[in-house]
């Protein structure tokens, strides 16, 4: 729970942010820059690949951005307050809780360059008797990483216990570090994707 100018905000309201992005992001995408960027004579067309590329980019921007507010966290003054909540004392930070809200926002933006266009890809570039089969196996791809973000999570934290915590001023926590690993993880991905995406020739 985070507090702000007296009130207590939950912190999965946070993923409003997302949502919001995700909402503001697909009709301003596929009705004003697709069209217009497709009415200009430009050299670098915005294919689905390069969407994705673009997408990925930007959620690895996401990434850098949450990990440096967390190292801001680290090193910012901290006081205690009365959590109603769990009935303890909890460690606050002395930062502003909308420091975070870039980093949902530029995470909803990659979602839907990466995801929608992965499922635009998947429907135009595969053969018709396999369209559905392919656009299943990009969703069935998409579950899998939720499903390997919470093995990294459990892994990663039996391996350092101080990982996910309740914030006290002499364990600061080691979620900076865990965001290097998904920063790491992000940035190998993206590099087997360029290659592969590089390599690609439709056969329309």
């Amino acid at each position: 729970v985070n507090r702000w100018e007296g009130y207590e905000i939950p912190a999965s309201m946070f993923d409003a942010f997302d949502s919001l992005a995700v909402l503001l992001a697909i009709p301003l995408f596929h009705g004003v820059i697709y069209p217009a960027w497709s009415t200009w004579d430009f050299n670098f067309q915005l294919t689905h690949l390069r969407r994705i590329g673009i997408g990925m980019v930007i959620g690895l921007i996401s990434l850098l951005a949450a990990y440096f507010v967390e190292v801001h966290r680290r090193d910012c003054n901290t006081f205690t307050v009365f959590d109603e909540l769990s009935q303890q004392n909890t460690t606050i930070a002395e930062m502003t809780i909308f420091m975070q809200i870039p980093q949902y926002l530029l995470a909803g933006l990659a979602e839907v360059l990466v995801v929608v266009s992965a499922l635009e890809f998947a429907y135009f570039f595969s053969p018709k008797p396999m369209k559905g089969f392919c656009i299943g196996m990009t969703y069935a791809v998409l579950g899998m990483g939720g499903l390997l973000s919470s093995v990294l999570v459990t892994v990663t934290n039996r391996f350092d216990e101080l990982l996910y915590y309740r914030l006290s001023s002499d364990q600061p926590g080691h979620v900076h570090m865990f965001y290097v690993i998904l920063i790491c993880c992000v940035a190998v991905g993206m590099v087997m994707f360029f290659f592969a995406a590089r390599n690609f020739r439709s056969l329309h």
